[in-house]
């Protein structure tokens, strides 16, 4: 059977959506508050962005970690169980590419119970506090800018540009965390595999 492109790891990417993305943009207006007493201040919306996507990022942290090994198995697998086409050829299939219980389960019993699943937290946190502290204070701040310098009115228009800039902000700040996170990750428990984030820069 071959699980394509689209199944593997659908299960907990969506979880992960679900939950990050919900922490990351619902906990910004709330903490927005208690950093921020004037629309010019920056920093504060930074400091907002990157403590609400901190939030989210950790509390979906097992989810990430169970889609990453579900989709670096995707592939052909033979009535063997072993695989065929993908980067494991030749190998047992470890973690189901569908089954969302099973692949948590395993993680849990082989890989050190609750505190496996939270493995690779720091660059997953750092790489969600730098999305959102660039993405969401620069969409944030540059409507704000635009319409106090009379420049451009709210609108669809206004929000274009902010997005944009936001998601080059976001684009820019992520990459770096986003290499080492992969590298912790996907390669863990891999021969020549990072043993931390350390490990994971010098790799």
């Amino acid at each position: 059977r071959n699980s394509g492109l689209w199944f593997p790891g659908i299960v907990p990417s969506m979880l992960r959506e679900a939950s990050y993305s919900s922490f990351r943009f619902g906990l910004y207006g709330p903490i927005k508050k208690m950093f921020v007493k004037d629309e010019g201040d920056l920093l504060g919306k930074i400091l907002s962005g990157a403590s609400s996507g901190s939030i989210g990022s950790f509390l979906a942290v097992p989810t990430d970690r169970l889609k990453i090994r579900m989709q670096r198995e995707a592939g052909r697998v033979s009535s063997a169980g072993v695989y065929e086409t993908g980067l494991f050829v030749g190998r047992n299939q470890t973690y189901p590419t569908v089954n969302f219980f099973v692949g948590f389960s395993k993680m849990f019993r082989e890989e050190g119970g609750v505190r496996g699943l939270w493995k690779g937290w720091q660059p997953t946190v750092g790489r969600a506090a730098a999305l959102a502290g660039a993405q969401l204070s620069s969409y944030d701040h540059t409507k704000h800018v635009m319409k106090d310098k009379g420049i451009m009115e709210d609108g669809f228009a206004l929000h274009i540009v902010a997005s944009l800039v936001a998601g080059v902000a976001a684009l820019v700040s992520t990459q770096p965390f986003d290499t080492i996170k992969s590298k912790v990750m996907a390669l863990d428990g891999e021969k020549g595999g990072p043993k931390g984030v350390v490990d994971a820069v010098k790799i």
